[in-house]
């Protein structure tokens, strides 16, 4: 749905009696170019249109009474179209090579002349603007940046800048060709208002954008002049957690082997500190024997048999005791080659 758009920015009276408006469309929508008064006693009209290209096209024609008499214009095909309750005219849509001075005559019973004229220029729809931060620095508790506002494709752009409500000098501001405006500020640590719009206008349509600019700005800590960048590289979350879980195994892992070794370390040594068990055959012998050299007697002592030795005869007191024990259910062993017996000649007793 098209909306019919027409600006009236001025009315001026000039010689022959013809007043001028000027009349600002937006291209691709509708404009409608109609008088503000016009007398009921009229018996004439006409519209014709001078482009800014040079050439000029008479539009329409009309007495009163009869049917308006709309002329076939190759350059306003299909596009033009007159409301002869009002006697406006309405292009749809309206293009940029429509820019021209368009001119209602009206003929009155009397013979006068009423000239209206339309001063139309078409610029494109301003939409909302393009607002860039670009921030310089941060020290000493202010904020240096700058503020860039731009609308991309339209033209005859004009800018304005506020900070909240209140206007910011235009002095303040710096416009650029291509359609952009730049702002450069300085904000302090305790600025209250930080909220910055640009506007940006042409004569046909307007359109804003807004920043705030406290959340932009990082101030230094105090004391200090800047705030250097922290390169410190950020772990993610999984990569903690995985070399938590990873740590824990391990020592589950290093606790499980300790505590197997230590298990197995004393199996050993139950196992190797096992004496064997010996097992004594009483004898019951009370014989006493002798060896066929008849120096060694042996006698039975409840179950303990005990040798008598005498390896000189000439040395009393020397006596050779030997304990004989026997072992029952033992596994046989071999004996061990006996010692050979002394003969040096000592007083004492010697138990084997």
């Amino acid at each position: 749905m098209r909306v019919s758009v027409c600006l009236l920015l001025c009315s001026l009276v000039h010689g022959g009696g013809c007043r001028e408006m000027d009349v600002a469309a937006i291209a691709g929508e509708s404009v409608q170019l109609q008088p503000v008064t016009w007398t009921e006693s009229w018996v004439k009209i006409s519209w014709q249109v001078t482009l800014d290209s040079g050439k000029t096209y008479r539009l329409l024609t009309a007495n009163k009474g009869e049917a308006p008499h709309l002329r076939s214009v190759l350059h306003f095909t299909s596009r033009v179209t007159f409301h002869p309750e009002n006697l406006s005219l309405q292009i749809d849509p309206v293009n940029k090579s429509d820019r021209g001075l368009y001119a209602l005559e009206i003929t009155a019973a009397g013979g006068h002349v009423d000239c209206t004229s339309f001063r139309v220029s078409v610029f494109e729809r301003v939409r909302q603007p393009n607002l860039t931060v670009f921030l310089d620095h941060a020290q000493h508790g202010q904020c240096n940046l700058t503020l860039s506002c731009a609308v991309p494709g339209a033209d005859a752009v004009t800018y304005s800048w506020s900070r909240g409500s209140s206007p910011i000098p235009p002095d303040r501001e710096q416009q650029l060709h291509g359609n952009q405006s730049l702002l450069r500020l300085v904000i302090d640590a305790d600025s209250n208002e930080t909220f910055y719009r640009c506007n940006a206008s042409n004569r046909a349509s307007w359109g804003e954008n807004t920043v705030e600019l406290k959340s932009v700005c990082s101030f230094p800590a105090p004391g200090t002049d800047d705030n250097p960048p922290d390169n410190t590289p950020t772990i993610p979350l999984w990569a903690i957690v995985a070399g938590g879980l990873g740590l824990l195994l391990l020592l589950l892992t290093v606790l499980f082997l300790l505590l197997f070794c230590k298990r197995q370390k004393k199996r050993r040594s139950c196992e190797g500190g096992d004496r064997p068990i010996t097992i004594y055959e009483e004898v019951e012998d009370p014989r006493t024997r002798s060896n066929t050299n008849a120096n060694a007697r042996s006698r039975v002592v409840g179950n303990t048999i005990y040798a008598e030795i005498n390896t000189k005869p000439q040395a009393p007191d020397f006596t050779v005791y030997a304990a004989v024990q026997k072992v029952q259910d033992a596994p046989a062993r071999p004996r061990r080659p006996q010692m050979p017996r002394s003969s040096s000649p000592s007083h004492g007793h010697l138990y084997s």
